[in-house]
């Protein structure tokens, strides 16, 4: 992404509204709430004490930049030099969900929520997900 995408995608999109977002929904199960989000971004800061993206977009002549955030509106963004195109986002993941780190959990996850996405999925060298589900597949019938 370029630094217009990220400003446009991430904090124009996932902060708008946030606050009082959560306000709506304040002391009910976070699990519940996920997903309610329209990009479902802001959700990374409930298992985060900060969200890092590091991003250079296919464009030619395009910057790469570092964005930081804690969660809160406050954020920095910076030039940084990666040689390679390709978006990274690392969470620095709390405290109380240092579970998400574990491999059999995010095994669980990631067959749960992405089997069936169309772009491949990997975790530990292993493909999780059928990019190719049966149900798409055209069917041919043969009468006699």
């Amino acid at each position: 992404m370029t630094a217009e995408e990220v400003d446009k995608y991430i904090n124009q999109v996932a902060f708008s509204g946030a606050e009082e977002f959560l306000d709506k929904y304040k002391g009910q199960n976070e699990a519940n709430i996920i997903g309610h989000f329209g990009l479902g971004f802001y959700s990374s800061f409930m298992v985060s004490d900060q969200v890092d993206i590091v991003t250079k977009s296919y464009r030619e002549d395009a910057k790469a930049i570092r964005w930081e955030c804690d969660g809160s509106p406050e954020f920095s963004i910076e030039e940084i030099d990666k040689p390679e195109r390709g978006t990274d986002v690392v969470l620095h993941i709390n405290e109380e969900s240092t579970e998400f780190l574990e491999a059999d959990r995010i095994r669980t996850i990631l067959e749960k929520f992405c089997k069936f996405l169309p772009v491949p999925v990997f975790f530990e060298e292993k493909q999780i997900n059928n990019t190719n589900p049966a149900w798409t597949k055209k069917t041919i019938r043969a009468y006699q």
